[in-house]
Formats: C-alpha cells, structure tokens, sequence
C-alpha cells in the first residue's frame, strides 16, 4: 500500500526528532519552468571548428562551449575516444567573463583549455559558402 503525503512526512519529522537533526523537514517543487526559461534567457552556446596543433600532427576537431551569467563548460571534442573537458566559474581573480564580447571570451576559452588541460588549438577560418549564380533565360 503506498504512503500518503501524511505518513511519510509525519516518518521524516520522527527520523529528524530521533537522529537529533535540527532541521525541519521541507517540502521542494522547483517551478521547473522558471528555471529552464531562465538557462534559456541567459545561456549561450558556441561551436567552432578547431584545429589542435600540440597533440602530435595537427587534427581537426570541435570545440563547444555553454556560457552561463557566472560560469562556462566546454568541450574539445575530436572523437568518442578523444576529448576533454574544462570550467572556469566567476571569481575575484579572473573578473568574470560578463562583459567580454564573443570573440574576448573565446580567447578566454582557448587559454583555459591551454592551461588546464594542455590542449593549442586554433580556430579554423570560417569560409563563406559560395552562392550559384542563375543564368537569365534567354
């Protein structure tokens, strides 16, 4: 037979009371909404073709990166066997990475994946795709 809502918290208030803990029990529903819409808001993702230049011959990979207000995850990605993963969050030290235009805080990244994880890399040139030309019927 399940548990009401009742029977189980009247069973956290009697743990709580005979460990001694001097918390109350809480009840937590996260308005999952909320919270995605603002990950959503002030999230950014970048994918950028790299090329790694110090892990033996030059290889292509990607690089990939979620930019958060106060912290950043990124991933050097070649295959499912090779890659690496790297952070920074905000500190007094480093300033943060708020104010830093896209092009700064790709720097940014490229310079944390070279200290932390050892990994050069440059980012590919981005070509410009070429658009036919249609030919006027006669």
């Amino acid at each position: 037979m399940a548990d009401t809502i009742e029977d189980s918290a009247s069973r956290s208030l009697y743990l709580c009371f005979r460990y001694q803990f001097l918390f109350a029990p809480t009840v937590f529903t996260p308005n999952i909404e909320g919270v995605f819409s603002y990950w959503s808001e002030a999230m950014q993702e970048y994918e950028r073709s790299i090329t790694v230049i110090n892990q033996g011959l030059p290889t292509k990979a990607a690089l990939k990166v979620i930019r958060l207000p106060t912290s950043w995850y990124g991933v050097v990605w070649e295959n499912r066997e090779r890659y690496a993963t790297f952070s920074q969050d905000r500190t007094d030290l480093n300033g943060g990475h708020e104010h830093m235009t896209d092009d700064e805080f790709l720097n940014r990244v490229q310079l944390v994946a070279s200290f932390m994880r050892g990994i050069d890399f440059l980012f590919d040139a981005v070509v410009p795709q070429a658009t036919k030309k249609r030919r006027a019927k006669q």
